[in-house]
C-alpha cells in the first residue's frame, strides 16, 4: 500500500477532469457568485486542486475575481474555443 503521508500535495490530474468540472460548473451558472472553498464543496474535490484549476483558468481569462474570495466568470466561449468543438 502507498503511503503519502503528512503534507502530500494535490495536482490536477493528467487528463484535466477537474479544470473541466470547474470550467462545466462556471459554464452552466455563469451568473454566479462563489468562492472556492464553497465550489470545492459543490463539486465534492479537494480545496487544493480546485485552487489549482481557478488558478489556471484565472490565466486564460474563463474566471476573474469580484473581490479577493468571489469567482465569477467572464468569458463564457473561451471553453468552446480551447477545445476545438465551436463550429
Amino acid at each position: 500500500m502507498e503511503e503519502f503521508g503528512e503534507g502530500a500535495e494535490f495536482a490536477v490530474d493528467a487528463d484535466g477532469s477537474v479544470l473541466r468540472e470547474v470550467a462545466h460548473f462556471f459554464k452552466e451558472n455563469p451568473f454566479l457568485l462563489i468562492d472556492e472553498k464553497r465550489l470545492a464543496t459543490l463539486l465534492c474535490r479537494p480545496l487544493q486542486m480546485v485552487s489549482q484549476s481557478v488558478s489556471t483558468l484565472e490565466r486564460a481569462g474563463f474566471l476573474g475575481r469580484r473581490d479577493e474570495e468571489t469567482l465569477v466568470c467572464i468569458a463564457g466561449d473561451l471553453v468552446y474555443a480551447s477545445s476545438g468543438d465551436a463550429s
